[in-house]
């Protein structure tokens, strides 16, 4: 099952990338 292991790591650095990204259409939206 060594391809769900590299799947949760994706979605987890992914979510950290998310994390790190300034938030598009929340508060500073134009």
């Amino acid at each position: 099952m060594a391809e769900v292991g590299v799947r949760v790591a994706f979605v987890e650095d992914l979510a950290v990338e998310l994390e790190r990204a300034p938030r598009v259409g929340e508060a500073g939206s134009p």
